[in-house]
């Protein structure tokens, strides 16, 4: 228990800025998706969640591919 403690107070003290005086959330440092992986351990659920962003991402290239390949098309005739 104190180990699982330990490493969420590390993960939430990296994403502040403390001067010694107040604490700062540094949202730039702050990757909710590193954060989502870092807390999932299965790895049946994490090999789903890149095969879901991989798809997204592949899907937004054909579409872009399909929009690039009407524009050509609208511009021969």
């Amino acid at each position: 228990m104190f180990q699982k403690l330990e490493e969420k107070t590390s993960r939430i003290n990296s994403v502040f800025d403390t001067d010694g005086k107040t604490n700062v959330l540094k949202t730039e440092e702050l990757n909710p998706q590193e954060l989502k992986y870092a807390l999932i351990k299965n790895p049946k659920v994490i090999a789903q969640f890149e095969i879901n962003e991989k798809t997204e991402v592949l899907n937004e290239q054909i579409s872009d591919l399909t929009n690039y390949i009407k524009k050509i098309e609208e511009y021969r005739r």
